[in-house]
């Protein structure tokens, strides 16, 4: 069992994941509003894995994940984005993201995270 961070500003389209996370994989969700109270929890209390919206309310997703290494780089991060393959993997690389969603991540993605986690 996992404990997964979701980052977000709108919780209700990560619904779903959250719920299959916790209730299928077993794994503990926390939530943060925003980048800044994310990178305190990494910092206080550290997850397995945050799972990252595209947009926040203080900064862009991608922005946390670069920020997020300086912190703890052993964080895995799953980001949700609306490029295409191709275009996410250009933007992202070297960040070390181990999983891109869609923007509206379902319980279907949260096998993909589970069996991440799971190695």
């Amino acid at each position: 069992m996992a404990s997964i961070l979701i980052v977000t500003a709108e919780n209700e389209r990560f619904h779903p994941l959250a719920d299959a996370l916790a209730a299928d994989g077993g794994h503990t969700v926390n939530w943060a509003d925003d980048g800044q109270a994310a990178l305190a929890a990494a910092t206080e209390a550290p997850p397995d894995m945050m799972v990252v919206d595209e947009t926040l309310a203080d900064m862009a997703g991608l922005a946390l994940v670069r920020q997020l290494i300086q912190v703890n780089a052993w964080i895995q991060c799953a980001v949700a984005s609306g490029l295409d393959e191709t275009a996410f993997h250009e933007i992202s690389e070297g960040l070390g993201v181990a999983v891109r969603l869609p923007l509206v991540p379902s319980s279907g993605d949260a096998d993909r995270i589970d069996r991440f986690l799971k190695g």
